[in-house]
């Protein structure tokens, strides 16, 4: 993550303000309590370093993908009648 940003592993929730601008690539490494490992690329683009963006706890951005999500689907099957 670029600098000024930090990833709380108990929650997944990215947090604080970027201190420079770009695209950061990184990965996610997790094992689970069965010794299972799984990572994840990620690429994370920052327009404007410092900006106070607004953020979601982890809670709000679930919703957020669900409602993404099923608009997704309400528009393929709408497509597809």
């Amino acid at each position: 993550l670029p600098s000024g940003l930090t990833l709380n592993p108990a929650t997944g929730a990215i947090s604080g303000a970027a201190l420079q601008g770009g695209i950061f690539n990184f990965t996610i490494r997790a094992t689970d309590a069965n010794g299972c490992i799984g990572a994840n690329p990620y690429t994370l683009t920052v327009l404007a370093a410092g900006a106070n963006i607004p953020t979601l706890d982890p809670r709000s951005l679930s919703i957020l993908a669900a409602l993404l999500a099923a608009m997704g689907l309400y528009a393929v099957s709408r497509f597809r009648s």
